[in-house]
């Protein structure tokens, strides 16, 4: 295996690994998405007698629609992995963000009705307050 395959399958590897985390976030978080958000393209186009242009390309429902053009194999492929980290790190941020205010609702629930909030003291619950 040349030097370059060996490279090409470094970054198909981790494109691979990428969109599979991507997927894991998308189904754990139960955040509403559609099959098209586990989608993304790289494609190459000749127009008008130029050289080719290649694009990235995802049209997801989570996030908006994007497509990048670029000169080459390697620079979309780049582009991809830049793209699924950005969309992976903003998705864990929007799940720790889901965490936090599941966890500050849970609290207000305990609270509510109790004077002194959801502590109590050990006299209290002896006596049933």
């Amino acid at each position: 295996m040349s030097e370059r395959e060996q490279e090409q399958a470094i970054r198909d590897w981790e494109i691979t690994e990428l969109t599979a985390e991507w997927y894991r976030l998308l189904n754990a978080n139960g955040f509403p998405h559609k099959d098209r958000d586990c989608h993304f393209v790289i494609q190459q186009r000749w127009s008008y007698g130029q050289p080719p242009i290649w694009s990235v390309e995802h049209e997801g429902y989570v996030n908006k629609d994007v497509s990048i053009e670029v000169e080459s194999l390697e620079a979309a492929q780049s582009v991809l992995v830049t793209l699924l980290r950005r969309f992976i790190r903003e998705e864990q941020v929007l799940a720790y963000r889901r965490i936090l205010l599941r966890h500050r609702l849970h609290l207000a629930r305990r609270r509510r009705g109790r004077p002194g909030g959801h502590r109590r003291s050990l006299a209290a619950r002896y006596r049933g307050v």
